[in-house]
């Protein structure tokens, strides 16, 4: 018989299907070492955007805190407008008896009260406790 064209045959076929399987290795390994440079590329440019992002975010140098007085010549009003403008909610803190003002906070209050919607203006119903009283000088019900 041909015993030895079938084995001729098959051992061709294997080192066929080894050829076969050795380039299909090789174009992997140059694929996936093409991926990595990649991979690599792209971990450097995160770590350099990183570093980058950390100096921006370091703590900026901090303005100090002015007084009351200083306050009130930076917005070209009085001490006692100052005070009024704290009951309304004016930021501020109070450091022993005194009151200390972040300059950026307080301008950014004014910016936000500054423009209220006027729909949201008008919305808000005046308070109103009771019924309205006017004040007269004279004696209660007119002249006589």
């Amino acid at each position: 018989m041909n015993a030895p064209n079938t084995a001729a045959a098959s051992t061709d076929a294997c080192e066929a299907a080894f050829d076969l399987a050795e380039r299909t290795v090789a174009a992997n390994i140059v694929a996936l070492e093409a991926q990595l440079a990649t991979t690599r590329a792209q971990l450097d440019t995160f770590r350099a955007m990183r570093s980058v992002a950390a100096q921006s975010n370091a703590a900026p140098a901090r303005k100090p805190l002015v007084s009351q007085d200083e306050l009130a010549v930076l917005l070209a009003v009085s001490k006692a407008t100052v005070n009024r403008l704290d009951h309304q909610g004016q930021p501020h803190l109070r450091i022993g008896d005194t009151k200390k003002y972040d300059v950026d906070a307080v301008l950014a209050w004014h910016r936000n009260r500054a423009f209220v919607a006027p729909e949201a203006a008008a919305e808000t119903p005046a308070k109103q406790d009771g019924p309205i009283r006017l004040l007269t000088r004279g004696k209660r019900g007119g002249a006589r």
